[in-house]
């Protein structure tokens, strides 16, 4: 398998730089910037970069992220040391992916993992609501339930009985509708 990688991690690095002598890149430009350009349904589309990732290796990097951003939810840049890991795996000699490349399959990691714990944030939102209501912070719950800071916040006000219309309204003028606590759990949220 290993060998297979390696066999595989060639290839493309090959077919990378064929396809850089076959444009005459200036050696100045990072291959990050480079763009591609295809027409799909007579609209131009430019893809940020030109160099293909290996699926291997896009699963390497989501594993390695997915286990270190148990409870975070915040961007990459935002999170130190998942930015001191995107950075040193971008880095390496050998890699196969830019820091740019990296970010976005976090923020896509971030998407499909909110998408997946919804339903189940939301059966057990009266649970939620009672931790909250026992004092545990909102910091504290986005921890233990590995979910996003303001789905968090919007099934305690679910819990406590407010209707949707209503939840929305609370969120966009807290001022108007929440408690001093509630007030200061959503903006250190946010």
């Amino acid at each position: 398998v290993k060998v297979e990688v390696e066999v595989e991690v060639e290839v493309v690095r090959k077919q990378q730089e064929e396809r850089k002598e076959e444009e005459k890149v200036p050696v100045d430009v990072v291959p990050s910037l480079e763009l591609d350009t295809a027409v799909t349904n007579n609209r131009d589309i430019t893809w940020p970069c030109t160099l293909v990732v290996p699926y291997r290796e896009e699963q390497r990097i989501t594993e390695l992220l997915r286990a270190a951003s148990r409870g975070e939810w915040q961007g990459l840049s935002a999170v130190p040391h998942l930015l001191a890991l995107a950075t040193r795996e971008s880095s390496a000699h050998n890699a196969l992916m830019t820091l740019p490349q990296i970010s976005c399959v976090h923020s896509w990691m971030l998407r499909n993992k909110a998408l997946k714990r919804h339903a189940y944030i939301t059966k057990h939102s009266a649970v939620i609501g009672q931790q909250y209501e026992r004092g545990s912070s909102l910091e504290q719950l986005m921890h233990d339930w590995d979910y996003a800071p303001l789905g968090l916040f919007r099934a305690i006000l679910s819990a406590r009985g407010l209707k949707k219309q209503d939840v929305k309204a609370a969120v966009k003028e807290p001022k108007r509708f929440l408690s001093d606590r509630d007030q200061k759990e959503l903006i250190r949220g946010q």
